[in-house]
């Protein structure tokens, strides 16, 4: 699922890019919808699946989940409406697309129902038990996770700044050696927001384009694979990985492959450290726009004033960190072991 609606994104970007589309078009809307479904919903998605793997109600965690990114709640975050439970403040997030809080919902639920199931007698848990644990875990996501995450990401957020300014390279090889696990976490939303601040007040930024390889990293590791394996699914999805990820979808080759593997996304962090740094060190920057990622962004890191060091050494950050991942991954960074263990979990 995630490399089927990761390389169709890939390919409406591409159309677009490409004005072979509008995006204003009904039909590229259309199909827009189909590749975001997925995603949007994940967090109904993993609520399901989480249920399943910590041994809990499923129904009731997908249900947690819906209650996320319930349109009522969408649209109070939107507008920033002021919301208390119990007299408590509700700090808003966007919840769409997050991993993090529903897996800990889920794991909170399971010990909950547990106890539930313990102390309930058995007559009344059909129906008591599902009731409780929707008045007490959903709010408690909401007053506790949610602020939770929103805090981790701005200190995140406001450390990368600091050492940015402190030095580029030492920036670049720590922020991209650690922002593909800040995305698992839906750490990355916070630097949103700098992306845009940065674009409109200089009229660039310089942190996006020291994270910009690290697009580039986990594909080279997701090709590394695909060009070893032994196993047809696993080759299948590992080459679907790669052509989205040179599109700029990194799902496919994060959570289909290189993440099950351990190591490759482990080798892709490398590389991906490498190309930081060299981003760093050329000071490149995006200019005039935002780039989602893959070779049809690279333009928007292009100086106005003209073709110099600053995007050549972009265009470096990218090759480095590619190889890099590619190379560890296809030397020390992928294991027989590791397929069929992956293997053996798929199925």
């Amino acid at each position: 699922m995630i490399a089927a609606t990761g390389i169709l994104k890939g390919f409406l970007t591409a159309a677009v890019v490409l004005n072979v589309v509008s995006d204003k078009s009904s039909t590229w809307q259309i199909l827009s919808v189909v590749a975001d479904a997925f995603f949007y919903f994940l967090p109904v998605i993993l609520g399901f699946s989480a249920g399943k793997a910590f041994n809990t109600n499923p129904y009731i965690t997908a249900t947690v989940g819906a209650a996320l990114i319930h349109p009522t709640m969408v649209e109070f975050y939107k507008e920033g409406t002021a919301l208390t439970f119990l007299g408590i403040p509700v700090i808003l997030m966007s919840y769409a697309q997050s991993v993090i809080p529903i897996i800990i919902a889920a794991k909170v639920t399971a010990i909950a129902e547990q106890f539930l199931k313990k102390v309930l007698p058995i007559a009344i848990q059909l129906i008591f038990v599902p009731l409780i644990l929707f008045v007490v875990i959903i709010p408690a996501t909401f007053l506790v996770i949610g602020p939770a995450s929103i805090y981790a990401s701005k200190g995140l957020a406001d450390i990368s700044l600091a050492l940015y300014h402190l030095s580029p390279v030492v920036t670049g090889f720590i922020l991209a050696g650690i922002w593909q696990v800040a995305v698992i976490f839906g750490l990355h939303w916070a630097f949103i927001p700098i992306f845009i601040n940065n674009i409109s007040v200089y009229g660039y930024d310089p942190i996006n384009a020291m994270l910009y390889c690290t697009v580039f990293a986990q594909t080279g590791a997701a090709l590394a694979v695909a060009l070893r394996a032994k196993e047809e699914k696993l080759r299948t999805v590992s080459y679907t990985a790669t052509l989205s990820g040179f599109l700029g979808i990194t799902e496919p080759a994060i959570y289909g492959v290189n993440l099950p593997l351990r190591k490759p996304f482990i080798m892709a962090s490398i590389g991906s450290a490498f190309g930081g740094a060299i981003a760093g060190y050329f000071s490149a920057k995006m200019f005039g726009g935002f780039a989602q990622g893959g070779i049809f962004g690279v333009p928007l890191f292009i100086d106005p004033a003209g073709l110099g060091a600053s995007f050549y050494g972009f265009c470096m950050s990218l090759v480095v960190a590619f190889f890099i991942a590619l190379i560890l991954t296809w030397t020390m960074g992928y294991q027989l072991t590791a397929e069929k263990d992956a293997v053996l979990k798929r199925n």
